[in-house]
């Protein structure tokens, strides 16, 4: 994320998923949810390649989530 842009997106893409799943740990969201979440995009007119960058955005989320809890367990 270096360019302004590439942040506003990142920020446009966080703001569409926390507000579906927002406030609920990453292992209670199941696969059944996220399709419902692709459902919820269609239905609101979103094109196939901006859904597909919303999951992406997800998947990073949940990426980050899983590398910040590794360290957090390991400093104890």
């Amino acid at each position: 994320l270096n360019h302004r842009r590439s942040i506003d997106q990142a920020k446009r893409y966080a703001e569409r998923i926390l507000k579906v799943f927002g406030g609920r740990k990453a292992s209670t969201i199941n696969a059944a949810e996220v399709k419902e979440y692709i459902l919820l995009r269609e239905k609101e007119g979103a094109a196939p390649a901006t859904i597909n960058r919303d999951l992406s955005a997800l998947i990073r989320m949940f990426t980050l989530g899983k590398e910040s809890a590794g360290r957090s367990s390991s400093r104890r």
